[in-house]
């Protein structure tokens, strides 16, 4: 999950529909929130909490590479 999340955000960084997360989905809360670290990792790369959503603003593409190449 956390890597499709960076896939998409590396791909295409200005779509809104990839720059939220909505907490309550199932298979984000199965597979991030319950994970240990999972939302503070989220995080690290700058989302925010946003109420029903996690959010990014700035998308930074080299921090997204780093990340995604220690998911590998």
């Amino acid at each position: 999950m956390f890597k499709a999340y960076l896939k998409n955000l590396m791909s295409e960084p200005t779509n809104e529909k990839f720059k939220k997360i909505r907490k309550e989905n199932k298979a984000f809360k199965e597979r991030v929130a319950d994970v240990k670290g999972g939302v503070v990792f989220l995080k690290a790369l700058g989302f925010v909490d946003a109420g029903e959503f996690l959010e990014i603003t700035k998308v930074d593409q080299e921090l997204l590479k780093a990340a995604s190449a220690l998911l590998q």
